[in-house]
């Protein structure tokens, strides 16, 4: 290979490859395989006991913290009062509103408080997916839109959902290409002479997000590291025991989570262009066309297999539909390639 493009100056190495002209929606049909339910099933089993394994240990912090710990073997109930980075602010907040210079909430409660926000929050957006998917008679984006949103968006983030969720917004690769696609929303304001004062404000948003996902990121982290460390620190090992251990891994690892992360990345690449920022056009071609093939799989695929289809996609899938080979050119290349190496075997035979 390096031999025969080595001399070139503009090597056409992706000459096999083109973007699907038919958007591709004619491979739609040949998606389904069986092993797509393992998936499935992954996906809605962690859903649910994620769901009721932190809402049951919010719960239990805000009603009672020490019967909580007390439930989860610990003899030190230090977990509910050690070191927080929101102890401080959530004690000046309430001392403001009570006028008491003396009042104090355990971080634990505050933490357990404001997690369940968070996961009240993917709950209804679901409920209101699905109040428009209902309610949208004619089939027409608004359905289309919200059932792939749900399927591809809120149920994978319900998976390994957890407060520590809010320290995806302060990881580098994540931040930077936030900050860089705000700096670029506001130069494109400016070049088309639009206000700029919903950009800015989106920037200070940003700021506030970070600053806010650092603080209940880190002290959720701080605070299941150490009720983990409580079921962990034990010789016998039983199904009780290694289940929230489990649980809390999937957490960790699901602060950035790699499915949708990469789908994102695939999606820029190929809606954003060659400046690799999503201008507001290509967001909204990207939505069309994401809605589009929610749609074509309804359309294709048996009622089953479009289940399994829709609740599996994955960036995989993604590269599979956009991306198709030339197979004569592929064929071509590798004859050649063949060829040269053929070449250069004979050479030593017939020196010698």
């Amino acid at each position: 290979m390096w031999d025969k493009y080595k001399d070139q100056e503009f090597p056409d190495v992706f000459s096999f490859l083109k973007l699907a002209h038919d958007g591709g929606f004619s491979e739609v049909k040949d998606m389904y395989s069986p092993g797509r339910w393992v998936s499935v099933a992954m996906l809605f089993v962690f859903v649910m006991y994620n769901i009721e394994a932190v809402t049951v240990m919010d719960l239990n912090f805000i009603s009672d913290p020490e019967t909580a710990l007390t439930n989860l073997g610990a003899t030190d109930f230090s977990v509910a009062e050690d070191f927080y980075f929101s102890k401080p602010i959530s004690d000046f907040i309430l001392r403001s509103v009570k006028g008491d210079e003396t009042a104090s909430v355990q971080p634990v409660v505050v933490i357990g408080m404001l997690e369940l926000i968070g996961l009240s929050y993917y709950i209804l957006n679901v409920l209101y997916c699905i109040y428009h998917i209902k309610m949208d008679e004619n089939e027409g984006f608004k359905k289309w839109f919200y059932i792939q949103f749900v399927s591809w968006d809120i149920l994978p983030a319900l998976s390994s959902y957890s407060a520590m969720k809010l320290l995806n917004h302060v990881v580098p690769a994540v931040a930077t290409t936030r900050m860089f696609e705000l700096i670029e929303s506001v130069a494109e304001a400016k070049r088309e002479k639009r206000s700029t004062i919903p950009r800015y404000f989106a920037i200070i948003t940003w700021i506030f997000t970070m600053v806010f996902g650092f603080i209940v990121g880190f002290d959720t982290f701080l605070m299941k590291l150490r009720v983990v460390s409580v079921k962990a620190n034990t010789q016998d090992m039983s199904f009780g025991i290694v289940i929230p251990v489990v649980q809390f891994l999937v957490q960790v690892l699901g602060v950035v989570q790699l499915g949708p992360f990469v789908r994102k990345r695939l999606f820029v690449f190929i809606f954003g262009g060659e400046d690799g920022i999503m201008q507001d056009e290509e967001t909204e071609l990207m939505e069309t066309w994401n809605s589009l093939l929610a749609r074509r799989m309804y359309t294709d695929l048996p009622y089953s297999h479009f289940i399994a289809v829709l609740f599996s996609f994955s960036d995989e899938d993604f590269q599979g539909l956009v991306l198709n080979e030339d197979k004569d050119e592929k064929d071509k290349l590798n004859m050649e390639d063949e060829g040269t190496a053929g070449d250069e075997l004979a050479k030593p035979l017939m020196t010698a």
